[in-house]
């Protein structure tokens, strides 16, 4: 092996290990399939639900956790989650539909389309079990209670535990223009009550 190739293979290799996966409803068996759920979920951390399902099918060793804000809003967003695991963790990644596996191959699961841009990263695999901190990007509060990772684990006996999660709110700033015009539109308010008052005094 030259050396140019073995360190493309090395990157290759050590990208993928960054690289979360991507799994579909055929996944979990022969579609339509429900997927049962774990015990006491719901559960609720930092203003965020977690549901949690456990995979069957050739990924029986999967446990599936769907996420929403408990106050939906556009403006918020989930930037992260913390799951205790009993295990170690040897994937993860979102469940995803397409053309040819779409998400109502899932009947009680939550599922994203596969032209949505949200991703989830993580650690090196495999996880080590305890506390894994996995970050979103554009979870955006109008996907809130669409998005659901899943999480292969080397022991599937325990379920893990949500922890915690991070979110993010934006503010609309008025432009320069806009402020201009809602001074303009006060100023005129007052103007109008003063007429009406020197009236109502006369």
């Amino acid at each position: 092996m030259s050396r140019s190739t073995a360190v493309l293979f090395f990157c290759l290799l050590a990208s993928s290990a960054w690289a979360a996966g991507i799994k579909h409803p055929s996944d979990y068996g022969m579609t339509p399939v429900t997927l049962n759920l774990c015990p006491g979920t719901p559960t609720t951390e930092d203003g965020v639900v977690a549901t949690c399902f456990e995979g069957s099918g050739e990924s029986f060793n999967d446990y599936l956790f769907s996420f929403a804000l408990v106050t939906p809003s556009p403006s918020t967003s989930i930037n992260s989650v913390t799951l205790d695991f009993s295990s170690s963790v040897t994937d993860f990644g979102l469940v995803e539909g397409d053309g040819g596996d779409p998400c109502s191959g899932l009947t009680n699961v939550p599922c994203l389309p596969s032209t949505t841009l949200v991703t989830i990263a993580g650690g090196t695999l495999p996880l080590s079990s305890g506390d894994n901190t996995f970050n979103f990007t554009n979870f955006t509060g109008s996907l809130s209670g669409d998005v659901t990772a899943y999480f292969t684990l080397s022991n599937s006996e325990l379920v893990p535990t949500f922890e915690s999660a991070t979110t993010s709110s934006t503010t609309t700033t008025p432009e320069p223009g806009e402020i201009g015009l809602l001074v303009a539109a006060f100023v005129s308010i007052i103007a109008v009550r003063r007429r009406q008052q020197g009236k109502q005094n006369s």
